[in-house]
């Protein structure tokens, strides 16, 4: 059961004896776990990213190129099939252009 903490001031409290109360007061069995301070958790997160990465095992690093490999011939075939495309409705505005530029007689000087 968790006791009840009086109100005291710091003013009236040495250092030893507010030191105390803050361990009691995070060792009580209700107490909820105190987050940690956001200078505390930048710290944590660059330590972490300090650390490297674990190395990947051969199954591992194989799936990676393959899925890789994958990825690259997936792109590579867009890349084609977007270029197929602009060179096709390009060839069919210059058919279009040709067909009504030869279509018009031509136009009468004027003199």
């Amino acid at each position: 059961m968790a006791r009840k903490r009086t109100p005291t001031s710091k003013a009236n409290v040495s250092g030893a004896d507010m030191d105390r109360q803050d361990d009691d007061a995070i060792t009580s069995d209700n107490a909820a776990p105190v987050p940690p301070t956001r200078a505390e958790s930048e710290e944590q997160q660059e330590q972490q990213d300090d650390q490297p990465n674990a190395p990947l095992d051969a199954e591992a690093r194989a799936r990676a190129r393959e899925f890789d490999r994958r990825d690259a011939e997936l792109a590579m075939r867009e890349y084609q099939e977007e270029r197929d495309t602009i060179r096709q409705r390009t060839a069919r505005l210059r058919a279009q252009r040709l067909a009504r530029e030869t279509s018009k007689p031509p136009k009468k000087p004027k003199l």
